[in-house]
């Protein structure tokens, strides 16, 4: 087998971070139990009622997503990569929560 090009490295690069270990989910899950998404969010039956349940999101066509605060084009990167993504709406919705209760 010979060497590979750059621009084919790239693209094997992209396949694979899409499909091996997922580092992105394993990120994700901590950021959700250290933020505290739990007291609102609920997955598998434990959680809040506060906001949606997340149990089944991973499973959803990234075209069904709410793309209302993505700016550009409507593509899961980026939705994902969004500065007005889901956690800091989340987190703007806990602040808000905050000042109402205090």
């Amino acid at each position: 087998m010979g060497e590979i090009d750059g621009a084919d490295r790239r693209l094997i690069d992209v396949f694979l971070a899409s499909r091996v270990g997922a580092p992105g989910l394993v990120e994700a899950k901590a950021q959700f139990h250290t933020l505290g998404c739990r007291g609102c969010h609920k997955i598998g039956g434990v959680g809040g009622d506060a906001a949606p349940d997340l149990t089944r999101e991973g499973e959803k066509d990234p075209a069904r997503l709410d793309y209302t605060h993505v700016p550009g084009a409507h593509t899961l990167g980026n939705w994902l990569a969004s500065t007005s993504g889901p956690l800091e709406r989340c987190a703007e919705l806990a602040d808000a929560c905050a000042l109402a209760d205090g």
